[in-house]
């Protein structure tokens, strides 16, 4: 039985570690996700307010090409 408990309290820092580790990059991709949602939703919003001019020669039209 006391090598069970030695076991275990070798094995509690290095899994605790691995847990908190596991938290904080998952917090971080969560943010990101979020951050990515809102930015599309902000750009989509400025997109429909301004609808953006088309390039030069977007028409078909050879403008720039000598």
């Amino acid at each position: 039985m006391t090598v069970l408990v030695d076991y275990v309290r070798a094995l509690t820092p290095p899994v605790a570690i691995g847990f908190v580790f596991y938290r904080i990059i998952r917090s971080m991709l969560e943010a990101d996700r979020r951050e990515r949602r809102a930015l599309a939703r902000w750009e989509a919003e400025q997109g429909a307010d301004a609808a953006p001019e088309p390039p030069s020669g977007a028409d078909g039209t050879a403008d720039d090409v000598k």
